[in-house]
């Protein structure tokens, strides 16, 4: 399915096909090769309005069929010792809290339910032992109205021990037809949010922030902020993978309003914690409406999870003198 994703506040936007991901998969033990980076955290002194985790993936298309993802005791108690650092700008991360969207019901254990809002179907967080190195899989259980189960992988592995890709919070559409997982990884950047939507005979996965991807580059050009090298900015215009998270479903529509940020690291340069707002719609991922930092705030903090601040505006190399 192709769909424009055009609004008044941008350029012409690219045609982007949309992938439809069929989530009742199997576990065939397949490796998903992905390579983590390293971002550097320092932030220079700017405000950071909206950092927590990292990921580090293209991820405009997934596979559903992922390797198990080892769930190693030490791996996580490293994580939230690295988030403890950054809490000074981070959402405020407590036991039991969800983490960006206030109504969303944090899924970061084992055995966890949560119905829909219809009390017809149920979304869990299941975990398996596995015997070879005591490490625990975690998988999440859609059971539909009809009772038909489907088991879906929703957390990715990376090379590294502590590259760890979790989903934290999920989110229920107030129409019961859909879900949202927010996730990450570590501190600072990389937020992803996935969204499910329950149909006749299958559970289908989607990633609606591509075009959210793209505009943001086009808001704050890399390649005019101070600091970034050439190739640099380059690399990030062609494949932009800033921090995408969701902090409420809009009511009557099927769309969901995201948070978009680019990573608080002077890795970024001059365009380090800029944010947007985008009304999104599901599936097709089309922007139905874009928010400045102060519009996200006035209209949608009651639906965010901590105290949102404003960032300092970009910091943009001089023109070049003719």
């Amino acid at each position: 399915m192709v769909n424009r994703h055009d609004f008044p506040y941008s350029p012409g936007s690219p045609e982007i096909a949309r992938h439809r991901l069929v989530a009742e998969i199997t576990f065939d033990g397949t490796k998903l090769a992905l390579e983590p980076s390293r971002p550097k955290t320092t932030t220079g002194g700017r405000i950071c309005p909206f950092q927590l985790y990292s990921v580090s993936q293209n991820r405009t298309r997934r596979s559903l069929t992922f390797a198990p993802l080892p769930f190693r005791r030490l791996a996580v108690a490293t994580l939230f010792a690295v988030i403890a650092i950054f809490l000074p700008y981070s959402p405020i991360l407590a036991a039991g809290q969800p983490v960006w969207a206030k109504h969303a019901v944090p899924i970061g254990g084992c055995d966890i339910k949560v119905p829909s809002p219809n009390h017809k179907l149920l979304a869990e967080v299941i975990c398996r032992n596995k015997a070879k190195e005591g490490d625990i899989d975690r998988f999440l259980r859609v059971t539909d109205g009809a009772g038909r189960k489907y088991d879906l992988i929703f957390e990715d592995s990376l090379d590294s021990d502590l590259g760890l890709k979790r989903g934290a919070e999920l989110l229920w559409s107030p129409n019961s037809n859909e879900f949202l997982i927010n996730g990450g990884e570590t501190a600072i950047s990389g937020f992803f949010v996935d969204v499910y939507q329950i149909g006749p005979k299958e559970v289908e996965k989607f990633d609606v922030t591509e075009a959210a991807q793209k505009d943001m580059v086009r808001s704050f050009p890399p390649c005019k902020a101070t600091i970034l090298d050439e190739r640099e900015c380059h690399r990030m215009e062609n494949h932009p993978d800033y921090n995408m998270s969701a902090v409420a479903w809009v009511p009557e529509k099927s769309a969901i309003i995201v948070m978009a940020q680019i990573p608080c690291s002077s890795e970024y340069g001059g365009i380090m914690c800029q944010l947007l707002g985008y009304e999104i719609q599901v599936p097709s991922g089309k922007i139905l409406q874009r928010l400045t930092a102060k519009e996200l705030k006035e209209r949608w903090q009651h639906d965010i999870a901590w105290r949102m601040s404003i960032p300092d505006p970009p910091d943009y190399k001089p023109p070049k003198s003719k």
